[in-house]
């Protein structure tokens, strides 16, 4: 290893030398998130910690983005319901992270 050091130090060698069949992974990912409308209101708030998406080939020049099939984020006020969040990430090489699914349940108040 030592000798192989010394030979190559100084030259670049390109990512895309190397193939790629790590799936990226989706942290974080809550199942459910629970909230109360306000009173007389058929909204409320709701908050969750949003997932986060990491790889094992990103560096300082890469990154991947978390893709929703929802506008909804945490911290919104939503109706009255049941709202399903999923989440997405592929990497460069396209790999596709398992999905994450978040169920929003709003209640109202009675």
């Amino acid at each position: 290893m030592y000798f192989f050091n010394i030979l190559f130090k100084d030259i670049f060698i390109p990512k895309t030398l190397f193939a790629d069949v790590t799936k990226p992974r989706i942290e974080n990912c809550i199942p459910f998130a629970h909230g109360i409308a306000y009173p007389n209101s058929i909204i409320g708030n709701i908050e969750w910690s949003e997932p986060k998406v990491t790889d094992n080939y990103i560096d300082k020049y890469d990154s991947i983005e978390l893709k929703k099939n929802s506008n909804i984020s945490s911290g919104d006020n939503v109706t009255v319901g049941s709202h399903e969040i999923i989440f997405t990430a592929q990497d460069k090489a396209g790999n596709e992270a398992k999905p994450c699914k978040i169920t929003l349940q709003m209640k109202g108040m009675q």
